[in-house]
């Protein structure tokens, strides 16, 4: 194992504004970067490069193989012993939460954030994040904008308010955005001590989503840095952006059923709810849009039945024109199409009765 190379902060570049005393002691603080790797072999060499070309050089960079098969082991290694600053770590294949939870366990750093391999970040990302001044408490940093990239287009999404922020405030803004991304935050390392605050390992679509609610409802603020410096890359073969199967609707139902038992305040509720009409709309197109016999979804149907009187009351379950065309393309689905149309209709009768006393 090699370990972290001492380095000089000399030569960093000065701010113009007078640092406070944190700002000081966190110039001095080691930052752990946690990247799970995952036949990535295409993107991951711009990914390192870019972590390691940061301005912030008081780093580590733990490179967590998940049993890849496209050579993406290899490159680990290669670049391992390029820059002593790197460790590796092989698993086998046991899905993206582990690899970031092995991270979180081997990780020596004052603070520690996460990039997925296919990503990269300015070089300037990580101290416009860690010379942020949190005061005393807030252990959470996020980035205010992420931008996307999708091909040769770049688009940057504003998420948040820069400044301190109410944490359950902000997890509802993310949640309303679909952009509860783990890796735009920096968190220092003391949330993580004694085995505490872990992804799990169970789910593989929606755990960024259970693992930020749990976190933010620790902490009653997060500082929010003004900065646009993470590039999250859109592909069809990233986890991200993953059809939907079996397993994606059970993690869905099971994130959408967890938000709901755990909400408290009437604004968990509603993000809630609204997040559930979400992976309703979500579970319906792409049954439609996949031809998925209406058998082979009992599950899926049972849960959204269950769903709907709330779903009906808080929000909707709208039927765009490309929902229609998704569904009354298929045989299979043009059935469940037209009874959810009539289940729309009866539910909505029955909230107007039993909640709106219409």
């Amino acid at each position: 194992m090699r370990g972290t190379r001492n380095t000089k902060l000399d030569s960093l570049p000065p701010f113009q504004t007078p640092r406070s005393e944190e700002q000081t002691r966190n110039k001095d603080s080691l930052i752990s970067v946690i990247v799970p790797v995952y036949n990535v072999a295409p993107y991951l060499q711009k990914c390192v490069t870019s972590i390691l070309c940061q301005t912030y050089t008081h780093l580590e960079l733990i490179l967590v193989d998940d049993g890849s098969t496209d050579g993406s082991s290899e490159l680990c290694d290669h670049l391992g012993a390029q820059d002593s600053r790197i460790h590796i770590y092989h698993q086998r294949n046991q899905g993206v939460s582990s690899a970031r939870n092995l991270g979180i366990d081997v990780a020596t750093g004052d603070f520690l954030c996460f990039v997925d391999a296919d990503d990269w970040i300015d070089s300037s990302y990580l101290e416009s994040l860690l010379c942020l001044p949190s005061g005393p408490g807030i252990p959470l940093r996020i980035s205010s904008t992420v931008v996307l990239e999708q091909g040769s287009r770049s688009t940057k999404k504003e998420l948040l308010t820069p400044g301190s922020q109410n944490a359950t405030s902000t997890f509802q803004a993310l949640l309303s955005l679909d952009a509860t991304f783990v890796v735009l935050c920096l968190f220092s390392t003391r949330v993580f001590e004694n085995g505490h605050n872990r992804f799990d390992c169970g789910i593989a679509c929606g755990e960024d989503v259970l693992f930020l609610f749990e976190l933010f409802r620790e902490y009653p603020k997060v500082q929010v840095a003004k900065t646009d410096g993470y590039h999250y890359r859109l592909r069809s073969g990233s986890a991200s952006r993953r059809t939907l199967s079996e397993k994606t609707s059970w993690d869905l139902i099971h994130v959408s059923q967890h938000l709901s038992s755990a909400a408290i305040s009437p604004q968990e509720i509603q993000g809630a709810l609204r997040y559930s009409t979400k992976m309703a709309i979500w579970i319906l197109t792409s049954a439609g849009s996949q031809s998925l016999a209406l058998p082979a979804r009992k599950y899926e149907l049972e849960w959204l039945i269950s769903e709907a009187p709330q779903i009906a009351k808080y929000a909707y379950l709208p039927f765009s024109s490309w929902c229609r065309f998704s569904f009354l393309r298929h045989k299979a689905t043009r059935a469940l199409f037209f009874s959810l149309q009539r289940m729309k209709r009866r539910i909505t009768s029955i909230i107007k009765v039993r909640f709106l006393n219409q």
